[in-house]
């Protein structure tokens, strides 16, 4: 494995050193070290070891032709667990080719069509989810209309850096195209609208399984960008058939979104009906189905999403500026039914609000938010509340003198949970509030408490505490430390949602950048 990826490497590079002329290559390296303590969660498989993983990217670009690559390392030291796997592969490479509105690509690339409805391949670093089609892919783009095909087979990150397993790749098949046209006349109006398809097929995990699991979808979309200046329009619907072993079934979605902008108030509309439509792979090591697409969540993108399959809502959020922009004020409501008209249909609501501000200007600002969810078994008889939260969020970064800050942040949930007998309600907090010192081009130190009182084993960790230590020794180098223990638990980052297990260690981050040659 460790030949294979150092001669990849060097084969990647070739298109660019082939050119007489010196070639410019932007050079990426992130190194995390991290030594495990006890971190209290009841489990002893993630307690003490050390790690390394390193990723380093090289992207250079000569002429018409542009090259990526990324080599992943990862070694693990002390206490032997059976996922501690040891391994340094090529992780992604791509050749790209222009030849005036068209491109050609083949390797590792990121994809989406439409809203992410049908699919949603893109890298997402802080929730450990970065997913590219290794193959290739022919697109037209002009200013009037654009036109791409693709094609290949999934590759996701071999490091899942929240959890530091190795993660085998999907090698799912993806297959689609789009059309798009531009600057169609509507009176004084722009429109575009185009279509966009997609076949999928999961890879089988057992040669000898004739399970078939494969997809089918269509979709078109219809957007006005600009009403003259007073908002913009999007409509899009998709429909897919989905077959499983000998199992036929049909799905569809709607979306549609309006912006509107009136002086200093701002409107925003958006609509969600999905039925029966998914876009799964086969299983990850965690048994969890390989997810390729993001429909909007209609939600906060840090809130607890849903699964996105079966599902329609609404929400709107207005806003109010005051002060040439610098303060806003604003409020959100969200009505969703999850499996609607079934016997497991939950009613989902969700208001909240907030102020946020910038002055000493725009040196310092302060934002302060807040609402209320609750989640209805409206399915059932009884059409009880099954989960209900309460939530609030603060910032303040007040600027002091000669380039230092201070900050004060914290996010807190007040949570009450149907225990699994359905007797009673299960009440608990968690949250974290952050105290830091900034100084504009050196860094910060940070202090960080955390609390989860979810699980109330005496075995368990309900207080967290860490300090972090940033330091940007040069616009090219750049280290963060971490040292005590952090809460983990659900995290949901732009609308993906996933266990973080908690930490108790030490964690090194070092990340440099700089260019060569050329």
């Amino acid at each position: 494995m460790k030949h294979t990826g150092i001669f990849c490497l060097i084969a990647s590079c070739l298109p660019l050193w082939v050119l007489a002329e010196p070639v410019p290559v932007r050079v990426t390296n992130t190194t995390v070290f991290q030594s495990r303590t006890d971190n209290q969660n009841g489990q002893d498989d993630d307690d003490n070891y050390t790690s390394v993983i390193n990723r380093l990217n090289l992207n250079g670009t000569a002429d018409n032709i542009t090259t990526a690559v990324r080599v992943d390392t990862m070694g693990f030291f002390g206490d032997h667990q059976s996922w501690h796997t040891d391994d340094l592969r090529l992780e992604q490479l791509r050749v790209q080719y222009n030849i005036g509105d068209w491109k050609i690509q083949a390797g590792d690339y990121y994809r989406q069509l439409g809203r992410g409805i049908v699919l949603s391949l893109r890298k997402m670093d802080e929730a450990g989810r970065d997913i590219s089609l290794r193959g290739g892919e022919l697109t037209y783009d002009s200013s009037k209309q654009s036109i791409g095909l693709f094609g290949g087979r999934t590759n996701t990150v071999n490091i899942d850096i929240l959890k530091q397993r190795f993660v085998d790749d999907p090698n799912d098949i993806l297959a689609g195209g789009w059309y798009t046209l531009r600057k169609i006349p509507l009176g004084s109006l722009k429109l575009q609208g185009g279509f966009h398809y997609l076949l999928g097929r999961a890879a089988e995990i057992d040669p000898g399984n004739q399970t078939e699991n494969a997809t089918s979808s269509v979709g078109g979309m219809l957007e006005l960008p600009d009403l003259n200046g007073f908002g913009a329009l999007y409509v899009e619907a998709n429909v897919q058939q989905s077959r499983t072993a000998d199992q036929v079934s049909q799905g569809r979605a709607l979306y549609g979104s309006m912006d509107l902008f009136l002086g200093d108030t701002s409107l925003l509309v958006e609509g969600l009906i999905i039925e029966d439509f998914t876009q799964f792979g086969r299983n990850n090591r965690y048994n969890e189905p390989v997810r390729y697409n993001l429909p909007p969540t209609l939600d906060r993108i840090d809130q607890e999403t849903s699964a996105g399959q079966n599902e329609m809502g609404g929400r709107a959020r207005v806003e109010q500026a005051f002060g040439d922009g610098d303060y806003v004020l604003y409020a959100n409501g969200l009505y969703k039914l999850i499996d609607p008209d079934s016997p497991s249909e939950v009613t989902q609501l969700h208001a909240y609000g907030g102020a946020k501000g910038e002055y000493n200007d725009g040196r310092s600002r302060a934002s302060a938010s807040g609402g209320f969810r609750d989640e209805i078994a409206s399915g059932r008889d009884d059409g009880e509340s099954i989960k209900d939260m309460m939530h609030s969020e603060f910032e303040v970064l007040q600027y002091i003198s000669r380039g230092y800050a201070v900050q004060l942040a914290g996010n807190y949930e007040f949570r009450g949970v149907e225990n699994q007998d359905g007797a009673g309600r299960k009440k608990y907090r968690r949250g974290s509030t952050y105290l830091g010192l900034q100084k504009s081009g050196l860094g910060s130190i940070t202090v960080e408490y955390g609390m989860d009182n979810q699980d109330t084993r005496s075995q368990i960790r309900q207080h967290f505490l860490a300090g972090i230590v940033s330091w940007d020794i040069s616009e090219s180098f750049k280290m963060r430390g971490t040292v005590g223990s952090q809460r983990g638990g659900l995290k949901c980052v732009a609308g993906v949602c996933r266990i973080y297990p908690s930490f108790s260690g030490y964690h090194l981050e070092i990340l440099s950048n700089h260019n060569i040659g050329g």
